[in-house]
């Protein structure tokens, strides 16, 4: 399992982040991702990865940042692995 935080410039809502996120994950057929948001502005995830095959920091980041930009805001977003 991978962890990664974000800390968003702007709250979103989590319901249509989780929307548009899903959207990138069924084209990407990437693993499954816990969203665990606290005060709509810190975000919590959690990547169901094996050790084998973790997830890619760098295209994490981009899938993120895409998702966000589905929203129609672009939130300054600095996403970390923990």
């Amino acid at each position: 399992m991978q962890i990664f935080q974000a800390n968003l410039s702007e709250p979103v809502d989590p319901d249509t982040l989780l929307k548009a996120w899903e959207i990138d994950a069924n084209l990407n057929r990437s693993p499954k991702v816990d969203f665990d948001f606290q005060a709509n502005q810190h975000v919590i995830m959690r990547v169901h990865s094996t050790s084998t095959s973790p997830w890619d920091e760098a295209n994490f980041k981009k899938v993120f940042a895409l998702a966000l930009h589905r929203l129609g805001v672009a939130p300054q977003c600095e996403i970390t692995w923990v």
